[in-house]
């Protein structure tokens, strides 16, 4: 079988970013587990282990700082380069992997000779905790209005679409059949991610970037109450971002020194490290479609206390594997974090629990035969 993934996402990486996270891992399961050949276009392509030889890689690099434009370029530039391969090349199917879902190919009649499928595909509820400004609305309302025609001819075009979750189904049922859609979650690389039981400390691991979505603000505030009952505790900052400054400016005003720490960019190599150095992993995020540092930590038996997302709700089994708080509330972040910290038997079990999920549900190679059967209906 031979697939044109266009595009296979703006980047696909093994190193970088959980979208080209991504886009690497069910690339490389697919093509590792099955008779595919892939055609991947891409933006940029980094990765320390390179992808199987069955998958030929072809990068559309859009040198532009202004990443939305970017995007819009590299979509058209994919478009160029998809119809060279659909001409040259006997492709099977088109899959678009990650990204809004609106392909240029679409609009192209040549695509309409092939089956095409779309996914894993996200949706976030909208959000108004940045933009207040009349212009802003406006222009948003535009932009969305134009999106929503785009999205539905690209919607109404494809064979089959993928919902990473149940929301994700039930929005973009609006548009189309549901019937169109499955719903196949990400996944996580369990041999990658391996179990150990929680140590026995009290470091508290957050990931992802420094930007007021992730929230790192509510738990930053949440230590203060957690040092009161637990001042060995630590935690532990990984990422980067344009929040970091004024991130850094809260611990100092809590006087949380030392107990907060930032580690920048970690390689990934690390990650699995902090990983398995902490008792629990503590994600404050505002909005979150996908649930990445969940699995990852259920792969390696870390029990989660996560605030109330689309991700969390679909991925963490409250009670079980992990704790589901309010958004934006710091006093039951911390009650939940130090709940955990007071009962170490719990937090194993959920840590094994965690485990189980990940390996029956999430792990790369079940995601992939998912896929797969998807591949084989719309042939």
């Amino acid at each position: 079988m031979k697939v044109l993934a266009a595009p296979a996402g703006f980047s696909i990486s093994d190193e970088f970013g959980s979208d080209s996270l991504v886009c690497y891992k069910l690339i490389e399961a697919l093509a590792s587990e099955y008779d595919i050949t892939f055609y991947a276009i891409t933006n940029s392509y980094i990765a320390v282990k390179p992808l199987p030889n069955k998958v030929k890689v072809i990068e559309e690099e859009t040198s532009i700082n202004d990443e939305l434009l970017a995007r819009v370029i590299f979509r058209l530039k994919c478009l160029r380069r998809a119809l060279k391969i659909l001409k040259n090349e006997k492709v099977d199917l088109i899959h678009q992997i990650h990204g809004t879902p609106i392909n240029p190919l679409t609009f192209h009649k040549l695509s309409q000779n092939y089956p095409f499928i779309i996914g894993p595909i996200f949706y976030d509820p909208p959000h108004n905790y940045e933009q207040t400004k009349l212009v802003n609305k406006i222009v948003t309302k535009s932009l969305s209005m134009l999106m929503n025609i785009l999205m539905s001819k690209t919607l109404e075009n494809c064979d089959a679409i993928v919902a990473a979750t149940k929301t994700a189904k039930k929005y973009y049922s609006k548009f189309v059949s549901g019937k169109k859609i499955t719903v196949i979650p990400e996944g996580v690389d369990c041999k990658e991610f391996y179990y150990t039981p929680p140590p026995n400390n009290y470091d508290i691991l957050a990931l992802g970037i420094h930007a007021k979505h992730e929230g790192f603000e509510y738990l930053i505030r949440a230590m203060n109450a957690v040092i009161r009952e637990y001042p060995q505790a630590r935690l532990h900052i990984l990422g980067d971002g344009p929040e970091r400054l004024n991130l850094e400016r809260l611990v100092r005003k809590l006087e949380l020194k030392g107990k907060v720490i930032f580690h920048g960019f970690v390689p990934r190599k690390q990650v699995h490290e902090f990983y398995r150095e902490c008792y629990l992993v503590c994600s404050p995020a505002l909005i979150k479609s996908s649930g990445l540092v969940y699995r990852e930590a259920m792969a390696s038996g870390r029990p989660v206390v996560a605030t109330d997302t689309i991700g969390s709700r679909e991925t963490i089994v409250h009670g079980k594997t992990g704790f589901i708080v309010p958004i934006a509330d710091s006093s039951t972040l911390a009650e939940a974090i130090m709940k955990l910290l007071s009962d170490y038997e719990l937090a194993c079990k959920m840590g094994a629990e965690g485990r189980k999920v990940a390996e029956e549900i999430y792990d790369w190679r079940i995601i992939a035969r998912q896929y797969y059967q998807v591949y084989k209906s719309i042939l």
